[in-house]
């Protein structure tokens, strides 16, 4: 009796340890839990404030890309806000920088901009030499972003010499770079990933292709390259397997490094568009079943929009997530995988074109109208904007730009690298070009987003303060006690005749509507009680009065003179040579007698 009254006691006890312990788990699971979504609300307010705050972004139409000595590069800005593309509210001022090949600034300027644009003309005089410059444009607030939104294209400057100095599409060196989608290789997953081959300019090998074999020579995937080197193929990569790739072009075949990094356990995603569906197929593999907590979060967000999904394999290795396209915002959208830290470990951009419709016009028309050129632009609706026009001969190679506005706007800002052509994709939108655009973002993989800095920046720090040209005026101590005291500013450029009336006592003043113009003068007069203008002797101090540095966080792409326009680049040197090693010679006048015809000597 007293052994089971002892086991009846234990077995009490037992209940209660083990009601306190499932207690105990239950807590620590909700706790767990709760911790979990409370990281998850923090991480996505500060998703939210960081996509709240005004971002800017530029684009420069210039007149031309390749230019002679003592020609202009005239140019037109335009400012926009990032979110609806309207033209900044504020103005500001516009920087602009020229490097050359050297990476040395050797121009430097300011340019006022109202109502979103800045209009200026740059003298290639003979401070330029024969190479390739470097424009940088931007604002003093595009300064705080990490994301690419200034402006920067390189041009050329042609000088005598030879005909060579022109970059021309070249072979000699080629880099071929396997990129896997979403980012990373997973083995025991089926990866997707896209190919580029750029030659030595950072130009695409167009129309060659590539061979992926194992090392005993059986061939895994043929893919082919399109006009900017850019292809795609799928692909089971296997730890500790190896593998070789051949690029054939121009009917040569070269040994290319194909050496993936082929992680054993991870999480990959792909995506298609299926049906007017974007289908996300989120990917594991057996052995990040064991080892990995299943949930992770996927936040999709295009510039108004944030979608976030909840991820759980539930024992499976793979999950589709099907998003109607329209419930996507137009233009391009990332997609951003998370694990339970709420770490990003995944990334894919996707450009979205339903519903995207940019105002653009119909095929532009010309006719010669006796010794003027009357160009049509006709629009599909009645619209209020400012326009910008280059004219050009239309074989000329003097106008080679890898942007339009359309795609720099639309495209450029969230991609870490370089666009070849990136307009191509946006004139005349078909099913193929779509594919190739897709293609193109495989090959981009992350975007310009650096999820750190979007974590760890203090979003209130980030000021947009006035940036105006404006001075300030200190008075003389023995006119500060002067009652009724007024200056003239006189007119000088597009600055007017201006009167200006001090408080009494104040000893400065602050004028903001003065734009100094280069070679302009700044003249101020004090007014006397009877009209007379004698010296003010003021002491001025400008702003800005100190240039803000360029961004560098990109390379723009070399200018380029195609191979099908060798034979115009080859004319345009030779007459440059005209003016090589030439002189002036005196006026000589030259007095002789009319010819007489047979006819009249008779």
């Amino acid at each position: 009796m007293l052994e089971a009254a002892i086991y009846r006691t234990k077995i009490k006890r037992m209940k209660k340890f083990l009601l306190s312990l499932l207690l105990s788990f239950l807590f620590f699971n909700f706790s767990s839990a709760l911790l979990a979504q409370t990281s998850k609300d923090k991480m996505l307010e500060q998703i939210n404030k960081y996509r709240s705050v005004e971002k800017e972004k530029i684009y420069l139409h210039l007149n031309r890309s390749l230019l002679l000595k003592g020609d202009q590069l005239a140019f037109t800005a335009y400012l926009i806000n990032e979110i609806d593309h309207t033209p900044v509210s504020t103005n500001s001022n516009l920087y602009l920088t020229i490097t050359n090949a050297s990476k040395e600034v050797i121009r430097k300027e300011i340019y006022p901009v109202e109502s979103g644009i800045a209009t200026g003309v740059i003298e290639i005089d003979s401070t330029y030499t024969a190479g390739q410059y470097t424009l940088r444009a931007y604002s003093k607030y595009m300064k705080q972003f990490e994301e690419p939104y200034h402006f920067t294209e390189n041009f050329q400057v042609m000088d005598t010499g030879s005909p060579e100095q022109l970059a021309m599409a070249v072979h000699d060196r080629i880099d071929v770079q396997f990129l896997p989608e979403s980012g990373q290789f997973l083995s025991g997953a089926i990866n997707n990933v896209g190919v580029i081959a750029k030659n030595e300019l950072g130009y695409g090998v167009s129309g060659g292709k590539i061979l992926i074999k194992k090392m005993n020579g059986d061939l895994i995937n043929v893919i082919n390259l399109n006009e900017f080197g850019i292809g795609k193929f799928s692909f089971l990569p296997v730890t500790g397997e190896r593998y070789i790739a051949d690029l054939e072009y121009d009917y040569k075949s070269i040994r290319v490094d194909f050496k993936p990094e082929v992680q054993r356990e991870g999480v990959i995603f792909s995506t298609s568009e299926k049906d007017s569906e974007l289908e996300i197929m989120v990917k594991t593999n057996d052995h990040t079943l064991r080892s990995v907590s299943p949930e992770l979060s996927l936040i999709i967000q295009g510039k108004k929009r944030l979608l976030n999904f909840d991820i759980r394999f539930s024992g499976h290795k793979n999950m589709a997530l099907r998003v109607p396209m329209k419930d996507l915002d137009p233009g391009i959208n990332i997609i951003t995988l998370f694990n339970d830290r709420n770490q990003p470990v995944a990334e894919r951009l996707v450009f979205n074109f339903e519903g995207f419709d940019p105002i653009s016009p119909k095929k532009v028309q010309s006719r010669f109208t006796g010794d003027s050129l009357q160009i049509r632009i006709p629009f599909q609706q009645n619209i209020e904007g400012s326009l910008s026009i280059s004219v050009l001969p239309q074989k000329t190679v003097s106008y080679n730009r890898n942007h339009s506005i359309i795609s720099h706007f639309h495209l450029q800002p969230y991609l870490r690298g370089n666009i070849e052509n990136g307009g191509w994709y946006f004139m005349d939108p078909s099913a193929r070009k779509k594919e190739e655009l897709d293609k193109l973002l495989i090959t981009q993989g992350w975007s310009s987003y650096d999820w750190k800095w979007v974590f760890n920046r203090e979003t209130g720090k980030i000021v947009k303060t006035p940036d105006n040209f404006s001075f300030t005026a200190r008075i003389p101590a023995k006119d500060q006690g002067r009652k009724n005291l007024r200056y003239m500013l006189h007119g000088s450029g597009n600055n007017g005749p201006q009167v200006i009336e001090i408080p009494n006592g104040a000893d400065s003043f602050v004028f903001e509507g003065f734009v100094p113009v280069e070679g302009d003068n700044l003249n101020i007069s004090r007014i006397e009680p009877n009209n007379l203008l004698v010296p003010a002797n003021l002491s001025i101090i400008f702003e800005p009065n100190r240039f803000t540095d360029a961004p560098t966080t990109q390379t723009p792409m070399r200018y380029l003179v195609r191979a099908e326009n060798k034979d115009l680049a080859e004319s345009i040197y030779n007459y440059e040579l005209l003016n090589k090693d030439t002189e002036i010679l005196e006026e000589v006048n030259l007095f002789g007698k009319t010819a007489q015809s047979p006819k009249e000597r008779e």
